[in-house]
């Protein structure tokens, strides 16, 4: 099958920001821990949020001012990411609200759902979670290996379909 280049599929990383944050970020201390944890955000189901994140990343920094930690969400499938960030940018009333619009989902992983080199797994996971991660993912080279992997027919026909949706052009 061949395949259109697309966004990878996004793995927040704890990595010191290059820049100071923005106005609004709100800065805490916290110490970045991996958890099993993967965020779908859409922007393109809100037009006013499309707008603000120019159809982007959105950011929350995090530590001392002088070398704050960065937590960058893409839209689409971002996994796995650090519970302890997480929860921090959970807590801002402007996540909330996105969450409160359907436009960020968090989805708990079960144990094994991530492996040692921090992709994940759709075989460790029930149905009902892999094709939500599957419907989340913009990345059609990722949804291929994917589908080389599983054996379950209702997740293989789910990951056929967001492949051709890609490849279509929808997102």
């Amino acid at each position: 099958m061949t395949t259109t280049p697309t966004k990878p599929i996004s793995k927040p990383q704890a990595e010191p920001a290059e820049d100071q944050p923005e106005a609004g970020e709100l800065v805490v201390s916290v110490q970045p821990e991996a958890g099993e944890l993967a965020v779908i955000f859409t922007p393109e189901l809100n037009e006013a949020c499309l707008q603000s994140c120019r159809g982007g990343a959105i950011a929350w920094a995090f530590g001392p001012v002088a070398n704050p930690t960065t937590l960058r969400i893409n839209p689409g499938l971002n996994a796995p990411v650090p519970r302890k960030l997480w929860e921090q940018a959970k807590a801002r009333p402007d996540t909330q609200e996105l969450m409160g619009r359907g436009l960020i989902q968090e989805i708990e992983l079960t144990d094994g759902a991530t492996t040692a080199d921090g992709e994940v797994s759709l075989a460790a996971v029930p149905n009902a979670v892999a094709i939500r991660l599957i419907y989340g993912c913009r990345n059609t080279e990722q949804l291929e290996q994917w589908l080389r992997k599983e054996d379950r027919q209702v997740v293989r026909e789910k990951l056929a379909t967001r492949v051709k949706e890609l490849l279509d052009g929808r997102p």
